[in-house]
């Protein structure tokens, strides 16, 4: 019987598969494209949001059968029944128009922070890519904040209409520090947009000059002449 044929151990492929588990822990991290300064506007104009809800002079009635009263929010989310309102010159309509302006700015609070996160912390995901780098939730966030605007217009020319019935003292309202905070946050929303589609114009134009001298320097690698060719070439006579 021959002899079984000795085994060694093949260290050529466990070294490469060393070199390899090295080279790919040595690759760069993909980096998250992150914009500090739109992330800042959108979390500013969630924070004033915030405010603007809580506080609860939004109007001033200056004169009128209601003079001195504020109309604010907080009633409006305390008391179930329009009814109980009646008091404190809140008609049925007044209280579902400030009741929307509740909804409005909770989803305005809520799309601040998305945008907020997404510019601060990045994402490769693509489609979140794209609602960061057009700014998607600060867009929405202007948005929810003029139909508060409008929506807040629209309260002060009820009461006025209301107040228009004493015709020896009309109503006249004036806008108090939460339409202003509302106001403000829809600015800085704006900001935010801004930035982040100033930040994506300029990434854009990176990537296109980086892929343009990658495709230079291709082209020139592939018009120099083959070393082979140069090797043929015979060396200069040798002149003492």
């Amino acid at each position: 019987m021959l002899p079984r044929p000795l085994y060694f151990p093949n260290h050529s492929s466990h070294l490469r598969r060393r070199s390899r588990n090295r080279r790919s822990s040595r690759r760069p991290k993909p980096e998250y494209e992150r914009n500090i300064f739109s992330a800042f506007f959108a979390l500013a104009s969630a924070v004033l949001l915030a405010i603007a809800e809580a506080e609860p002079k939004w109007l001033h009635i200056v004169s009128g059968k209601c003079e001195g009263r504020y109309i604010g929010l907080y009633k409006v989310i305390a008391y179930k029944h329009p009814e109980e309102l009646t008091s404190y010159c809140y008609t049925s309509t007044i209280v579902l128009l400030l009741r929307l302006v509740v909804a409005l700015s909770c989803v305005g609070i809520v799309f601040s922070m998305f945008a907020c996160l997404l510019d601060l912390c990045g994402t490769l995901n693509r489609c979140l890519k794209v609602v960061k780098d057009y700014s998607i939730g600060n867009v929405v966030t202007v948005v929810m904040c003029v139909a508060t605007i409008i929506i807040v217009y629209m309260v002060t020319r009820i009461l006025e209409e209301v107040g228009e019935e004493d015709s020896s003292d009309p109503a006249k309202v004036k806008f108090e520090i939460s339409f202003c905070l509302v106001v403000a946050a829809g600015g800085s929303s704006v900001l935010a947009t801004a930035l982040s589609l100033v930040m994506h114009c300029y990434l854009h134009r990176m990537r296109e000059r980086t892929q343009s001298d990658e495709e230079l320097s291709l082209e020139l690698m592939y018009s120099m002449v083959p070393a082979d060719s140069i090797s043929d070439v015979p060396p200069p006579a040798y002149s003492p």
